[in-house]
């Protein structure tokens, strides 16, 4: 059962009482027994189905089992039994209890009761069956001889008896009146209050019963715990590029105030070295009217960053705009650089630990958005630049993933540029650039794991080593994230329920370009450009550059005077057409419904004019110029025309009304009052978000009407050998 399971209404729960319980140690029974092959190798156990119902347990509380049980020699003693035991048992039986009870509440339950079973005595079904003397709590099925009155049990003592009378009362309670303590008694003197989303109640039936409640659900979304990973002889801790792992319950409220901490990387604003990789947390904001009896839609937020920069905070993600819009936002941090993209190609470290981050975030806000108010059958994820590419990944990958709709926003570049193979090299040279020079890759990654993360962020970026989502070679019992490329990946079942919004800006790389001095420098951009994306051969190149060249520029040389054209070559080739593609192959794989838009407004907030203090000669939106219409951004929070917040408005209600019914415009209105049609295999049609609206059927008809004939005549040659880090 997928993690998204957990959040289906159960229509028969409706007006339906129901009891449910699990006993204190429900795998004391297991994890107890004396059984040689515990003690001699007890990870090899926890992967196995023989004595666990978990296929790969990687979490935090068995992480310290296992690092407690190395410390002790691997001595198999009382107390690591215990913990063992308990935990497994509440990832399992008492998780899913927990679970389904809140399925039963979201699907209308008149009641849900819920005890623990923790009474030990003569008659404890499965303790006495298999001859156990832990005395380490009530195990699984205990409670039964306490029900029914089996033939081979001794005769019952008088605690025994008094548990007798206690549970068959409660149970007979419950089917006469729905309730399991309708009055208090002398047998039963404490009232059973129902287990309710806002108070997780639960009976502890024992000697001395008494009512208690589950801790609250942990406000921290997730984090790193770091322990060894043993590699045959030696041990080799590569555990600061490992999975990232569920964060531990606590007791107590998390303080929730500071969204300081970013993951290790040179910042893009003040170019300085930061971070630490006690990094990965959510940024939640959720509005007054949000509640668990008025749950609202959620967008969860992948930035963009190339993978090697960004953070989720405030100062560039300000909530205010869209809080106004009435739904829940999420921005989710993931480790950048060589802690987020090493991809090496063993089990270690297969690659791709960002995006996996991005995973472990998206399940825990599946499982637990209800507690903030948040409805978990409508999220919306959507990403940014390279985040638009993980978001994409995130529903390629699976035929169920863990959201509803999806938004992409400046998301999609050409194929060749998005992904890579593994680079064993990589480790090696910023090894020898911090001083080891060694061509054994697990040397030096044991040498990088007890250096300064920064410095090893600082060394990689002198190196000028770009990172990449990497294609991830199989392993047994090692999660991948992605194991194709993605112009390999045709069928894309996961889109066929799912609607789709599709975002980019009319100028994509004016800020990229507009800065350069084409007089003097770039004068083979052309022949760059195609160089990363084909592989002609040396004699179709040149006649195909004459092509491209001619159709963008005439018979002009590259300078100055074509700045504009050379930036729509360059838009065209890495953004525009790109996304053509993939719009189609969408279409094509009877996605539910596809809205596209082009942002092209020129104002005071436009995000990446303003950060790369674009001339205001040049017309038009650049890449991920909208994201300051979206956010509360502090580089340029003062700057708010009137036209200006026209353009929140429009771009606020855009992604609002998506998120909360899957169209952007649901009917006309003063703010949007043109007709939004969704794409179609006949038009691509969309909406041009700008001061003065308007729609089509296709943008720069002329010029992706070129790429096509290109890419028909050409685009098997499109280079899928170049790929490197």
């Amino acid at each position: 059962m997928s993690n998204s399971d957990w959040n289906i209404k159960v229509p028969g729960a409706k007006n339906v009482s129901f009891m449910i319980g699990n006993t204190e140690n429900e795998l004391i029974h297991v994890y107890g027994l004396d059984i040689p092959e515990i003690s001699r190798d007890l990870d090899q156990i926890l992967r196995s189905s023989k004595y666990s119902p978990l296929t790969a347990i990687d979490t935090y509380e068995i992480a310290k089992i296992i690092h407690g049980l190395s410390k002790m020699n691997g001595m198999y003693n009382r107390k690591i039994r215990n913990k063992l035991s308990q935990y497994v048992g509440k990832m399992t039986y008492l998780r899913i209890s927990k679970l389904n009870m809140l399925k039963y509440l979201r699907g209308g339950a008149r009641n849900v009761f819920n005890y623990m079973f923790s009474y030990e005595g003569q008659r404890n079904f499965l303790t006495n069956k298999l001859n156990l003397t832990l005395n380490e709590g009530a195990t699984h099925a205990d409670e039964i001889s306490y029900l029914f009155d089996l033939f081979y049990m001794v005769e019952p003592s008088q605690g025994d008896r008094l548990i007798i009378d206690r549970m068959t009362t409660l149970w007979a309670n419950f089917v006469k009146y729905g309730n399991p303590t309708p009055v208090t008694t002398d047998l039963l003197p404490v009232k059973w209050l129902p287990y309710t989303k806002e108070k997780q109640n639960f009976l502890d039936i024992d000697t001395n019963m008494s009512l208690k409640s589950w801790a609250s659900k942990e406000l921290i979304p997730f984090g790193i715990y770091f322990t060894n990973m043993a590699d045959n002889n030696y041990r080799v801790d590569l555990s600061k590029v490992k999975r990232s792992i569920p964060f531990p319950k606590f007791e107590g409220v998390f303080d929730a105030n500071d969204d300081s901490v970013m993951c290790p990387q040179i910042e893009d604003y003040n170019h300085t070295l930061t971070g630490s990789l006690d990094c990965l947390y959510l940024n939640i904001y959720v509005p007054n009217v949000a509640s668990i009896q008025n749950p609202l839609p959620v967008l969860i937020y992948i930035p963009g960053g190339r993978n090697e920069v960004g953070f989720p905070g405030r100062h560039i993600f300000g909530p205010t705009f869209l809080m106004k819009q009435d739904i829940i936002l999420i921005i989710i941090s993931f480790r950048l650089g060589p802690y987020g993209f090493m991809c090496l190609n063993t089990p270690e470290i297969p690659g791709n630990q960002g995006p996996k981050d991005q995973l472990l975030a998206l399940k825990w806000i599946s499982e637990n958005i209800d507690a903030f108010g948040g409805d978990p059958q409508r999220i919306t994820l959507a990403g940014a630049s390279a985040g638009g590419l993980h978001a994409t990944l995130h529903f390629m990958r699976t035929k169920y993933p863990l959201f509803q709709q999806i938004i992409l926003q400046s998301g999609t570049r050409a194929y060749p540029l998005i992904m890579t193979n593994s680079n064993v090299t990589v480790p090696h040279r910023i090894a020898e650039e911090l001083g080891l020079k060694t061509d054994n890759t697990s040397e030096a990654i044991k040498f990088l794991t007890i250096q300064d993360p920064l410095a090893v962020i600082k060394a990689s970026s002198k190196l000028n080593i770009r990172y990449k989502v990497c294609i991830e070679k199989e392993f047994d019992n090692v999660e991948n994230f992605i194991t194709r490329h993605m112009a390999h990946i045709t069928d894309i079942p996961s889109i066929r329920k799912m609607p789709m919004l599709i975002a980019h800006s009319n100028n994509e790389l004016l800020h990229h370009y507009a800065s350069i001095d084409f007089d003097k420098a770039n004068k083979n951009i052309i022949k760059n450009i195609l160089d990363a994306l084909f592989d002609f051969g040396e004699e179709r190149f040149e006649r195909i550059e004459d092509q491209v060249k001619h159709f963008y520029i005439g018979d002009e040389e590259v300078s100055n005077k074509v700045k504009q054209k050379i930036i729509d070559f360059a838009s065209d080739t890495v953004h525009n057409y790109p996304v053509k593609i993939n719009i189609e192959k969408f279409i094509k794989n009877n996605v539910k419904k596809l809205y596209y838009y082009v942002f092209s407004y020129f104002g005071e907030r436009n995000f990446i004019r303003q950060i790369y203090g674009v001339n205001d000669s040049f017309q038009g939106a650049a890449h991920l110029d909208d994201q300051g219409y979206l956010f509360d951004t502090v580089p340029i929070k003062d700057k708010h025309s009137p036209n200006d917040q026209l353009m929140i408005d429009r771009v606020t209600t855009t992604w609002a009304n998506f998120v909360k019914y899957g169209d952007p415009q649901p009917t006309t209105s003063e703010l949007l009052p043109l007709e939004w049609k969704p794409v179609t295999k006949d038009s691509l049609f969309y909406y041009n978000l700008s001061l003065n609206l308007s729609t089509g059927i296709q943008p720069f008809p002329k010029r992706m009407a070129f790429w096509d004939l290109i890419y028909k005549l050409y685009g098997k040659y499109e280079d899928f050998h170049s790929w490197s880090s």
